[in-house]
């Protein structure tokens, strides 16, 4: 039965064939469709950052994947006899990325260009060494690209100290290394910290993210307990797991110490006549600063011999005492530097100093290098005349004498040095040219003594009271005649004269007074 339908079948087909011919001539074949295959492009990847350590996060960026797709079913257009197939359209495949056989992670090329971007993360059990990272398409298992990730041992975060004790406000410099986790999953700083408390003014460190080290400066906490061990800390900022410490042992803090200095007991001793003398001042209990570097000035810095003090001023002299010297030679006691080191004295160059130039140093007594020098110019010129009054010199040289005053003009004689300058404030006694005091004291008394004088001598020869008079002699008005004598009885014979009274009487004029006249005064009248 069935090759007898087979044979039908195909004399039917020979039939319509030869029909269709005969119709409408020979039909022109098909046009075979075809088909655009897909240019291979070439695949790769790219790694950022190519090394670190387990746990890192690496970005991967894929290039040449626009062929890891595939067509979307019923997207092919119709046929005709004129016309070829319509292109299909096509969906992008996954692309896994895994790193070293781990878990993978998926990302989709576009379908343009074929790139991608993704990233993988290192295995916290990573050996140290080199793995492979590969992409692969889905799909297409011949579309893929391998890159190579080199894995860093696992870092150990430590600190390190440029000095492990020392006192109170001490500076001292930290460096951290194997903070890599921190630049990996943390905020890529560290913040340090003393036994738990953050430090004043210290703020979070950057970590360097190619070899996880860091350095900063902290200074150790004035409250900080001496003797006792205490702890500098490192932690990362975001990720606390990675952190580092290390001790520091606080030391008791030195007291600052002045030893006295022995204060020389003023000494007179000739000295050359070229050179001038000093007196120290008052020493007092230094107190060392910091000063500057030493310097000396002469003010003036020039001048003829015998003419006006020449004032020197030393500042920066980092020690008690000073010695000054004049020309190379020692101007005898030392000079007493004040607690910012600096000093000023006043020096007199005598008459008969030769013109020249010459040096006025200064030094420290306990190092001499800690010293400066300036140059003073005797010039020729007048020489001040001598005072109106010589006045008695000395047998020896004058005591030195240190002073900021201005001093008295040259000395009598011929001398071949400046002098010190004289002040008043040596002690006691009177200036030059001043009144003494005592002749004024003396003067005042005389005076009050003659003035008191005189007036108990005016108490002693004052005119008689008219009381004493009335006391003696009294009046009473009565009738009488109009003129009325009263006489007192003549004295004997050698005896003190006799008194008369002529009264006369008259309207009341009120209250009336009797004065009696001396011996003495009847004799001025007469």
């Amino acid at each position: 039965m069935f090759p007898f339908t087979l044979r039908a079948i195909r004399s039917w087909a020979a039939v319509l064939a030869c029909a269709a011919v005969a119709w409408g001539g020979t039909a022109d074949p098909a046009a075979p469709a075809t088909t655009v295959l897909p240019t291979r492009a070439t695949e790769r990847i790219e790694l950022d950052p190519t090394t670190g350590p387990p746990g890192s996060r690496v970005g991967v960026r894929g290039y040449g994947f626009e062929n890891c797709r595939t067509p979307v079913q019923g997207a092919v257009g119709d046929v005709s006899k004129t016309q070829s197939p319509e292109p299909a359209s096509y969906r992008a495949d996954v692309v896994e990325v895994r790193i070293d056989g781990g878990g993978p992670s998926i990302a989709t090329a576009d379908l343009d260009t074929g790139e991608f971007e993704t990233d993988v993360t290192v295995p916290s059990d990573a050996s140290a060494g080199t793995v492979e990272v590969t992409a692969e398409c889905t799909t297409n298992s011949k579309i893929r690209a391998t890159a190579r990730f080199s894995v860093k041992p696992t870092p150990v975060p430590a600190l390190a100290l440029d000095r492990t004790t020392g006192p109170v406000r001490t500076a001292v410099r930290v460096t951290g290394s194997g903070f890599d986790y921190c630049a990996v999953k943390g905020s890529g700083k560290a913040q340090l910290t003393w036994d738990g408390s953050p430090l004043d003014g210290v703020e979070p460190t950057a970590v360097d993210p190619e070899n996880g080290t860091f350095s900063a400066g902290i200074e150790v906490p004035a409250d900080a307990a001496p003797g006792d061990e205490h702890k500098v800390t490192a932690t990362c900022v975001g990720y606390e797991s990675v952190y580092a410490e290390t001790p520091f042992t606080v030391e008791e803090s030195p007291e600052p110490t002045v030893e006295p200095t022995e204060t020389p007991e003023p000494t007179v001793e000739p000295t050359p006549t070229h050179e001038p003398t000093l007196e120290p001042t008052p020493t007092h209990e230094p107190t060392l600063e910091p000063p500057g570097s030493p310097d000396v000035a002469l003010a003036p810095t020039e001048g003829p011999a015998g003419a006006d003090p020449v004032t020197l001023t030393g500042s920066g002299f980092n020690c008690p005492l000073v010695n000054v010297l004049w020309d190379g030679g020692s101007l005898g006691p030392p000079v007493g530097a004040t607690g910012n080191g600096s000093f000023t004295v006043s020096l007199v160059v005598q008459a008969g100093v030769r013109a020249g130039d010459y040096t006025v140093r200064a030094e420290c007594q306990s190092n001499r290098g800690v010293a400066d020098e300036a140059t003073f110019r005797v010039t020729d010129g007048p020489v001040p005349p001598p005072p109106p009054t010589p006045r008695p010199q000395p047998d020896s040289a004058p005591t030195p004498v240190i002073t900021t005053d201005a001093t008295d003009g040259p000395t009598d004689g011929p001398t071949d040095g400046p002098t010190p300058a004289r002040t008043s404030s040596d002690g006691p006694g009177t200036a030059e040219g001043a009144v003494p005091v005592g002749l004024v004291v003396g003067a005042s008394l005389v005076g009050m003594v003659l003035i008191a004088a005189f007036g108990a001598w005016r108490l002693v020869h004052r005119h008689r009271s008219p009381h004493r008079v009335q006391g003696q002699v009294s009046a009473r008005l009565r009738p009488a005649p109009a003129v009325s004598s009263v006489a007192e009885s003549a004295a004997e014979e050698g005896g003190a004269g006799s008194h008369t009274i002529r009264l006369e009487p008259h309207a009341d004029p009120g209250e009336q007074t009797v004065q009696e006249n001396t011996a003495q005064e009847k004799e001025d009248d007469t």
